[in-house]
């Protein structure tokens, strides 16, 4: 449902056998390599699923979180912005619609999408600036 299609439109820029505008790569990837990543994603968060008991609603809005930053991850703020309306047809399950999937990821406590907003605190740029005493928070 959404590897061939997805691959076909960012490679492409075909989906449904209609040509549409094609999306723009910031770093070129081939097709085994955007497969490659989806499946390094799914190994990273498949063992925090074990032991939960998840419907498959779920469990597909993990794969598609996956798909977005594997498959999309690559791709210009214009492509996102295109690719998020794309996968957004595919998928049923609910998304909040004031923001585009790249601002969000799926809560596997919670069961649902949330932005990142909530997880993460705004950067504040230290003052007098020094480059080399920056650290940036990678783990909330």
């Amino acid at each position: 449902k959404y590897i061939p299609s997805s691959i076909e439109y960012v490679i492409k820029g075909m989906a449904e056998g209609q040509a549409r505008d094609k999306l723009v790569q910031l770093v070129t990837v081939s097709e085994i390599e955007l497969c490659k990543q989806l499946c390094s994603m799914l190994d990273a968060f498949l063992p925090l699923t074990i032991s939960r008991h998840l419907k498959c609603s779920d469990m597909e809005a993990i794969f598609l979180y996956c798909v977005i930053w594997s498959v999309g991850a690559h791709l210009d703020q214009l492509s996102r912005t295109k690719f998020d309306t794309f996968i957004r047809a595919l998928y049923q399950g609910p998304i909040p619609e004031n923001n585009i999937m790249y601002s969000l990821y799926y809560d596997i406590e919670a069961c649902k999408w949330k932005s990142w907003d909530a997880r993460v605190q705004p950067f504040e740029e230290p003052r007098p600036y020094r480059f080399y005493k920056v650290t940036v928070q990678t783990k909330a």
